[in-house]
């Protein structure tokens, strides 16, 4: 069950992908590896207008990379259907619609290998009942290029010109808020990455009417104008995001660029060494940030390696009391941010 990856640089893998590459060039692919399917206990309740439960998550095994999907019949009663996977804005899926039949509690689990590509995706599976029921669910999927050479700190995002994009387009209205988003006060941003041996920056530049509103400091900086990332280092699926090697780091600009902050959650400090810029543009803010990795641990970055990825766009519209905190969640939803097993996936390369 082998998985192709255009970055691979061992010779025989990388003459096999050379073929893939002039087919699927700036695509991801995902293709068959395996199907296994178990019964275990659903320890949610059962709910007869939402009788399944999907869940697609991702590993890796040596130079392998593997999309699970898994469907759980959380009803009392058996369940007969199918699932299909596409991926958007572009991509190849190479496995097949898989049938599926599922008594009370029952689970099935499908394995694909992931070619990745390196453009920002998502990898949609719809799982439809013979009923007529339909469900659909999906993992973003981000590629990070590992470079030799690092970016200059100051608001200009000019040597970012050939990084790959993550776009966030449209607040999502989390819990915290309580009124309505227009056009005219809709916020979005776009986001790269780029990782060398001792580094992670991070460049975003956000769309926002209202911007760099964000008097606040240390752990509350993401009750303002901030960007939230979650770094899963051991991959996506872990007990929680506070254990192991999975970090929650915040970027906020501060108030009107004055003062920017990072802070990491994970260990309720500060992040020794890093740097950020923030810079007012017509239509909204720039930030431009240095993570050190010192500041995780001891993790080492590696080419062809895939980590648990999640990045949130936090939105204040201004510092009146009465007004709503907006959260943009690129995989998953505001509530289920600190789950691992709701986040996307990174490949770095």
């Amino acid at each position: 069950m082998p998985i192709n990856y255009i970055h691979k640089r061992k010779p025989v893998i990388c003459l096999l992908l050379v073929l893939y590459i002039l087919i699927f060039i700036q695509g991801w692919t995902v293709s068959p590896s395996g199907i296994t399917s178990q019964p275990d206990a659903a320890s949610a309740a059962v709910q007869a207008m939402n009788p399944l439960r999907i869940d697609i998550t991702g590993e890796q095994k040596d130079y392998r990379f593997i999309i699970k999907t898994r469907i759980e019949n959380v009803s009392m009663e058996p369940l007969k259907g199918s699932v299909t996977w596409e991926l958007k804005p572009r991509g190849m899926v190479q496995t097949p619609p898989q049938s599926f039949s599922l008594a009370s509690h029952d689970i099935f689990t499908t394995q694909s290998s992931l070619m990745a590509g390196n453009k920002e995706a998502r990898l949609v599976a719809t799982v439809k009942l013979e009923s007529g029921y339909t469900k659909k669910a999906g993992i973003g999927l981000m590629s990070i290029p590992y470079r030799l050479a690092s970016p200059k700190i100051d608001g200009c995002l000019k040597e970012w010109i050939d990084v790959p994009k993550l776009f966030l387009d449209g607040i999502s209205l989390s819990s915290e808020s309580s009124s309505s988003v227009t056009e005219s006060n809709k916020t979005s941003g776009i986001f790269q990455f780029w990782i060398t041996e001792k580094n992670f920056f991070i460049g975003a530049a956000i769309c926002d009417k209202s911007p760099l509103v964000n008097p606040l400091v240390d752990n509350e900086i993401n009750r303002g104008d901030s960007v939230e990332l979650f770094l899963g280092l051991d991959g996506s699926v872990n007990a929680s995001a506070s254990t192991g090697r999975n970090f929650h780091i915040g970027i906020a600009p501060g108030n009107m660029g004055r003062l920017p902050r990072l802070w990491n959650w994970t260990s309720n400090s500060s992040i020794p060494g890093g740097e950020i810029v923030a810079c007012r543009t017509p239509d909204g803010y720039v930030m431009e940030a240095r993570i050190p990795f010192a500041s995780l641990g001891s993790w080492k970055p590696q080419r062809n390696l895939m980590i648990g990825f999640n990045a949130v766009l936090n939105d204040l519209d201004d510092q009146k009391p009465d007004r709503p905190l907006h959260k943009l969640v690129w995989n998953g939803n505001a509530e289920d941010r600190f789950d691992p097993s709701k986040w996307g996936l990174a490949i770095i390369w």
